[in-house]
């Protein structure tokens, strides 16, 4: 498998996570996200590309990810409680 010329294509099941199968949880962290907060994104952008990227439009899938994991960690951290999350 590692020398084959060719790689797997998982962004089916990156959409499917994404899109699906998290959405539930990825709308509570953009409700009120920390980095927003904090001033790293904005939130009513990040919300509103999320929600084109879950009726099938396109989105930067690296800027996605990069903005939903920094909320994720933001939010895990010690002391999030006080700054919100």
């Amino acid at each position: 498998m590692a020398w084959r010329p060719d790689k797997g294509n998982y962004s089916h099941y990156w959409d499917l996570g994404l899109r699906v199968k998290e959405r539930g949880r990825i709308l509570h962290l953009l409700a009120r996200p920390v980095s927003a907060d904090l001033g790293y994104v904005d939130a009513r952008r990040l919300r509103r590309a999320y929600e084109q990227y879950c009726r099938g439009g396109t989105v930067n899938r690296q800027q996605l990810w990069n903005a939903l994991t920094l909320e994720a960690w933001l939010r895990d951290r010690p002391g999030a409680d006080a700054a919100g999350g």
